[in-house]
C-alpha cells in the first residue's frame, strides 16, 4: 500500500489531487493504492457531503460502489436492460432458426443458429458484468475480469464465424463446403483468442502484482497484441473478399446477397479496426507498468469496454436479422456442415 505520508498528501484536497488528477502538488505522479480495492475513504465522492471536503484520511472503510451509488446504480440499470434486450432478441431469432432447420427436416445445427448460441452466451456474460461492472460493489475482481475476457474471446469469434461463412457463400462452390484453409484458420485463431482472453487474463491478475484490483502490464501488453494480430488477420481476410466481391458486381458476376455482404464487410472492417486500435494504444501504454484500479471520481456513465461489447453483440443481430438472411437451411448446406447467411438484398 502506498505511504500518503511518505508522498506529502495530508489533507482531503491533496488526496483528490493524487486520485483524480494523478499529481501531488503539481508533480505527475503514478496511482498506488492505499486502501485496499475496492475500498476508499469515508466522505469520498456522494458519501456525507457532496464532493471531497468531508473526506476522513485513513478511514478505509467506504466501497468504491457506495461513493457515487445512486450514479452507479443507474449505470448498470441502463447497460442491463439493453443487455436484457440482446438477450431476448437472440433467443427469438434462435428459435426461428430452429424452426427453419425443422421445416427442412435437418439435424445439424446451421451457421446462424451456432452464431445465435455463442452471441447468446456472450450477451448472458455481459449481462452478468452489469450486475457489478467494475468490481465496486460486490464481484470479485477476478470473476469480472474472467466474464470481461470470455466476451472479448467469444466476439472474435463471431467475426471469425461471420467472415468464414462468407468466404463459403463465395469461393464454397455448389456445395457450399467451407475451404478448408479458413477451417483451420478459424480453429487456430479461435484457440488463441481464448486462451489469451482468459488464460492470461488470470495470470495478468496473479502475476508480478502485490494488491487486488490490479494486473500486471508487461502480460497485458502479451495479450492486447496477441489479440490484436488475430483481429488483423481477419480484418486481412475481410479486406481480400470485400475487393473480391466488389470485382464480382462489376463484373455482373455476383449474386444480389454479395452486395450486403460486402456492406457488412464494411461495418466489421470498422469494429474489427477499432479493436485492434484500443489493444495496442493500451498495450504500449502499459508496458512495463503494474496498473492500479483507483476510486473513482464521478459517476460516469460511459464505460468504453460494455461499449465495445454492446456494439458487437447488437451487429450480430442487425447480420443474422431472420428477415433479412435467406433461407437458413437446406439438405446440400447441411450435408457440408454450412448454412447460408447471405441477407437478402
Amino acid at each position: 500500500m502506498a505511504n500518503l505520508l511518505a508522498l506529502n498528501i495530508t489533507t482531503p484536497a491533496l488526496l483528490e489531487e493524487y486520485v483524480c488528477e494523478g499529481t501531488v502538488n503539481g508533480v505527475a505522479q503514478d496511482f498506488y493504492p492505499y486502501c485496499e480495492f475496492p475500498y476508499v475513504n469515508k466522505g469520498w465522492g456522494d458519501d456525507g457531503e457532496v464532493g471531497f471536503e468531508d473526506v476522513v484520511m485513513g478511514d478505509c472503510t467506504l466501497k468504491f460502489g457506495e461513493a457515487y451509488a445512486s450514479g452507479y446504480t443507474m449505470k448498470r440499470i441502463i447497460y442491463g436492460s439493453i443487455n436484457i434486450c440482446t438477450v431476448l432478441t437472440t433467443v427469438r431469432f434462435l428459435m426461428i432458426f430452429q424452426e427453419k432447420r425443422k421445416v427442412s427436416n435437418a439435424k445439424k445445427k446451421t451457421v446462424n443458429e451456432q452464431l445465435c448460441l455463442l452471441n447468446l452466451t456472450i450477451c448472458c456474460a455481459h449481462l452478468l458484468i452489469c450486475a457489478d461492472m467494475d468490481s465496486f460493489s460486490f464481484f470479485p475482481y477476478f470473476l469480472t475480469s474472467m466474464l470481461q475476457g470470455y466476451c472479448g474471446a467469444g466476439m472474435i469469434s463471431l467475426a471469425i464465424m461471420l467472415v468464414s461463412s462468407w468466404v463459403t457463400i463465395v469461393d464454397g462452390g455448389k456445395s457450399k463446403k467451407t475451404p478448408p484453409w479458413v477451417s483451420k484458420l478459424a480453429l487456430g485463431s479461435m484457440v488463441t483468442a481464448f486462451t489469451c482472453e482468459i488464460i492470461l487474463a488470470a495470470l495478468e491478475i496473479f502475476v508480478n502484482t502485490d494488491s487486488i484490483g490490479s494486473f500486471d502490464g508487461n502480460m497485458n501488453a502479451v495479450k492486447g497484441f496477441a489479440f490484436a494480430i488475430v483481429l488483423g488477420i481477419w480484418a486481412a481476410v475481410c479486406i481480400r473478399y470485400y475487393l473480391k466481391i466488389s470485382a464480382q458486381l462489376k463484373s455482373g458476376a455476383s449474386s444480389s446477397g454479395s452486395k450486403m455482404i460486402r456492406k457488412y464487410c464494411i461495418v466489421l472492417l470498422f469494429c474489427e479496426s477499432l479493436a485492434m486500435a484500443y489493444k495496442v494504444l493500451f498495450s504500449i501504454l502499459r508496458i512495463g507498468k503494474q496498473v492500479h484500479t483507483p476510486p473513482p471520481c464521478g459517476a460516469g456513465f460511459v464505460d468504453i469496454i460494455s461499449v465495445m461489447f454492446l456494439v458487437i453483440q447488437i451487429s450480430c443481430l442487425v447480420a443474422q436479422n431472420p428477415s433479412r438472411v435467406k433461407k437458413a437451411t437446406n439438405p446440400t448446406t447441411m450435408k457440408s456442415s454450412t448454412a447460408s447467411v447471405a441477407p437478402e438484398s
